[in-house]
């Protein structure tokens, strides 16, 4: 593995941390919670919340990749939308990703497969003990098959020491974008997405005064958040009853059944979900 470059970009207050390869053609930008300048969560009764949020980049000119980092584990990849204040025109995306690799043993194994690994483990030597190093090429896992020079042990005592951590594995949940810019400098990525375990629920509270003629009213509003994102200073809306989620589009076999009873998807129209504005 080549080693790799790091520049830092500041601008506009942003901290950009900017990533090449070794080759100098793969440009990776990462961008954190720490950027983000505006979030809005709107939370359905459903046990879902749209969520909007604004993170402030400076991008270079021409292709390279975005890390967006610290999404909801529960998040939806499908339903997510990007766009930069600069207009579709100049920002464009090819291609998205979300990873999410939960570290683990067997993970960090696959990613060593024909590698060399160092196992350590301690030995009694008079009265202390000491820790005897061994290098050896990992050639399969389950079990795990290691080369030791002329050897081949079969799950060899000792503790693995890894130099480093392969770069395709996330240990948090990570959306990737392949984005070509045509416009250098700050922008304010403005990405939209639907995640799951996030709820509210209310608890009402009236008082009657001594003459029994008029009250008062607590509402004590409790939200749960167990998507694995924070989203803190959020501008919050809860949204009441059922919502009607858009499902897939009627296969041809539908299509073909509702032209024989003189039906046209048209006149499905009418349970196609209706959006309606916010009231008190």
């Amino acid at each position: 593995m080549g080693s790799s470059n790091s520049v830092l970009w500041l601008s506009l207050g942003v901290l950009l941390s900017v990533a090449l390869s070794a080759e100098g053609e793969e440009l990776r930008i990462v961008v954190g919670e720490e950027d983000r300048s505006a979030v809005s969560v709107t939370i359905y009764s459903g046990r879902f919340a749209l969520v909007r949020e604004t993170r402030e980049v400076v991008l270079p000119l021409g292709p390279f990749e975005l890390e967006f980092l610290d999404v909801p584990r529960s998040i939806d990849p499908a339903s997510v939308s990007v766009r930069s204040n600069h207009g579709s025109s100049e920002l464009e995306v090819f291609d998205q990703s979300y990873r999410y690799d939960l570290l683990n043993k067997q993970m960090l194994l696959e990613r060593f497969l024909g590698r060399k690994l160092k196992y350590s483990r301690s030995v009694m030597e008079g009265n202390r003990f000491e820790k005897v190093l061994r290098e050896g090429k990992l050639l399969s896992i389950n079990p795990e098959v290691v080369q030791f020079g002329d050897e081949i042990e079969i799950e060899p005592e000792g503790i693995i020491s890894l130099a480093y951590l392969p770069d395709d594995l996330k240990t948090s949940p990570t959306l990737l974008w392949t984005m070509e810019n045509s416009k250098q400098g700050a922008h304010e990525l403005q990405v939209s997405y639907l995640t799951e375990n996030v709820s509210w629920t209310a608890d009402y509270v009236l008082t009657l005064d001594k003459d029994e003629k008029s009250a008062d009213m607590d509402v004590w509003v409790t939200l749960e958040n167990t998507s694995g994102a924070r989203f803190d200073d959020a501008n919050l809306k809860l949204v009441a009853g059922d919502v009607q989620r858009v499902t897939n589009h009627p296969g041809p076999r539908v299509d073909r059944q509702m032209r024989m009873e003189g039906m046209s998807l048209a006149s499905s129209a009418d349970a196609m979900p209706v959006e309606q504005a916010f009231f008190d």
